[in-house]
């Protein structure tokens, strides 16, 4: 299952995906300016998320709590790779 978050959303709050385990994809769209606590838990099949901001949004550290971001790949908008790589991605 995708999910796409408008553009139009500021801030994603906590719990908001809590236990979706068919989650496989989420669209974040540009206008994201923070994720709360435990925003995506436990949504084990997350395998990508595309981030259409160009300012990295604020992510707590528990936002992806008990997902494996290991294999997960994290798109961003073009010339802004190293924007997110500073901001600890």
């Amino acid at each position: 299952m995708s999910v796409v978050v408008g553009n139009g959303v500021s801030t994603i709050g906590a719990y908001a995906f809590d236990g979706c385990t068919s989650l496989t994809d989420v669209v974040l769209g540009s206008g994201l300016t923070s994720m709360d606590s435990y925003t995506f838990m436990g949504c084990t099949s997350l395998a990508g998320v595309t981030c259409l901001a160009n300012t990295p949004p604020t992510i707590r550290p528990s936002s992806f709590e008990q997902v494996t971001c290991n294999n997960a790949m994290l798109a961003v908008p073009l010339g802004k790779v190293s924007t997110y790589q500073t901001a600890g991605y």
